[in-house]
């Protein structure tokens, strides 16, 4: 694989802030369009990867910048997931469409899946690990 330029690399990081930027302009219900950028988000990650040494050759600020995005990222996407354990079956008032805290269990699993919260994770723990390494954090 050819090794990406500054230039590639610089126009990479700027698309992947523009997707971090729609994807919080987003209404949390347009999961069609949060999967199609998940989806972009993925492949660019996946380009710049390939690439060993891109993150280490990035400045320390611009991985403390990506860090902090995605980390704000992964904050938002947990408190969107489900407290299953107030969760009551039987369809009392309140209960919505639940039945019970399997329900919730579910729905928490396909929010994961959907908005990618486990590579999210991963990248930030990469993040992380680089930036111990260095020191700044």
């Amino acid at each position: 694989m050819a090794r990406l330029n500054s230039d590639s690399r610089d126009e990479i990081n700027r698309r992947l802030a523009e997707i971090d930027d729609e994807l919080w302009s987003l209404d949390p219900a347009d999961f069609e369009s949060r999967y199609r950028l998940h989806i972009e988000r993925d492949g660019l990650r996946d380009l710049v990867r390939g690439n060993s040494n891109a993150d280490i050759d990035r400045s320390t600020a611009e991985l403390l910048a990506e860090l902090d995005a995605r980390r704000k990222s992964l904050k938002a996407i947990r408190e969107s997931l489900v407290s299953s354990a107030g969760m009551s079956g039987g369809g009392g008032a309140g209960a919505g469409s639940f039945e019970g805290p399997a329900d919730g269990v579910k729905l928490n699993t396909e929010i994961v899946a959907a908005t990618g919260a486990k590579g999210l994770a991963q990248r930030v723990a990469r993040l992380e690990t680089i930036l111990t390494e260095r020191g700044a954090i």
